[in-house]
């Protein structure tokens, strides 16, 4: 039986063939993990505008979705004394929980921020409330409130409300 044995040049061969393969795969292995992580924060930016705007449209009531800086996150609120004159749909009581929560229209009561946005170009704010931002969503789908700049992984970002829709558009800058 003569058995075969691979010669120095078949496995220098093979060598460069899985050397080139890595090469190739390595870098979109690692770029994956910065696109995953602009991806996660953008759907999650959608998330909340898109939300807080349906839920303004179901209640019949305005509300506030407010970027709070400090803590990293936007908060929903209810408006108060809103100028809107128009009729509203009944605010229906809650099916079971306690004040509120767990009715009709169960929904978050804040919006964690990815800790990968960095802000950038705010809008100046009054003094009181420099460190807020606040957006407003109304029955008939309209919206109000700036553009807002930032930055995810050295990618720039502008955050831009229809204000006769309500809908949160998101656009990368050219860089």
């Amino acid at each position: 039986m003569h058995r075969r044995f691979y010669t120095f040049i078949e496995m220098l061969v093979v060598c460069v063939i899985v050397l080139l393969i890595t090469a190739l795969v390595a870098p979109r292995l690692g770029g994956g993990t910065k696109r995953m992580i602009v991806e996660n924060a953008l759907s999650n930016l959608r998330g909340a505008f898109t939300e807080a705007a349906m839920r303004a449209r179901a209640s019949g009531q305005p509300l506030a979705l407010t970027l709070d800086l400090q803590a990293g996150q936007f908060l929903v609120q209810n408006v108060a004394n809103s100028l809107d004159h128009e009729w509203h749909a009944p605010v229906l009581p809650p099916l079971t929980g306690e004040n509120g929560q767990g009715g009709i229209l169960p929904g978050a009561t804040s919006y964690e921020v990815s800790k990968d946005i960095i802000w950038t170009d705010l809008p100046e704010g009054d003094a009181e409330n420099s460190q807020q931002i606040t957006f407003q969503f109304f029955p008939d789908g309209e919206a109000s409130g700036p553009e807002l700049n930032f930055e995810i992984q050295d990618r720039k970002f502008v955050l831009i409300i229809d204000s006769v829709l309500g809908k949160a558009t998101i656009l990368e800058e050219e860089s």
